[in-house]
């Protein structure tokens, strides 16, 4: 009941991007709907704010084209360097890809990547895919797992390895300290070679 709510707002920001050249490849709000939300995804700030928050409660149209504009710049830089690291990350795991796992870290890949990344290379193996970034503090991952199986259930049964994590069956996040690694890997190991 939302969406022509959506399509007949006031907010400059909204405008924007319903009468984009974008919005008017579909033929439903719905579909409008889905199309911006996969380009708008980007968690970048702006000071404490996000840019989509920006954006949409921009105070006018010329302001909301301007950051519309810079959505749809960084959009096509970030798909560019999503398929740069899923091409990388593609090969590495090719090489060792005996495991009933997937599980890989690396300390260059910008974090707000990680889950697209992790989506990608589970979807293609076809396998539980635990996908992290390490940083000095402590590492940062996310998890995808195929239809059936449960991220969340593997991550519980080795909770003392994490410091916190969340989500749901399919996906969701997870900490720990960089000294787990091979623990943590061999622990989620074995929690899907039983469960197989």
């Amino acid at each position: 009941e939302g969406l022509p709510l959506l399509e007949n707002s006031w907010r400059p920001g909204l405008k924007v991007l319903f009468e984009s050249s974008l919005a008017k490849r579909y033929v439903s709000t719905r579909e409008i709907v889905q199309k911006i939300i996969s380009i708008i995804n980007i968690t970048d700030k702006e000071g404490e704010f996000g840019e989509l928050y920006l954006l949409l409660t921009a105070r006018t149209k010329e302001e909301a084209k301007m950051r519309f504009e810079r959505f749809l710049q960084k959009g096509s830089e970030r798909q560019v360097a999503i398929e740069r690291w899923f091409a990388e990350f593609k090969k590495q795991v090719s090489r060792k890809i005996d495991g009933a796992i997937i599980f890989e870290g690396s300390q260059e890949l910008p974090q707000p990547l990680l889950g697209t990344i992790c989506s990608r290379l589970c979807d293609f193996f076809e396998k539980p895919t635990f996908f992290y970034k390490e940083t000095e503090k402590e590492n940062i991952g996310h998890y995808r797992t195929p239809q059936g199986l449960s991220g969340l259930k593997a991550l519980a049964s080795c909770s003392e390895l994490l410091r916190r994590y969340g989500g749901h069956a399919p996906a969701g996040g997870f900490y720990f300290q960089q000294k787990d690694a091979k623990k943590l890997e061999k622990c989620l190991t074995k929690y899907f070679q039983k469960s197989a």
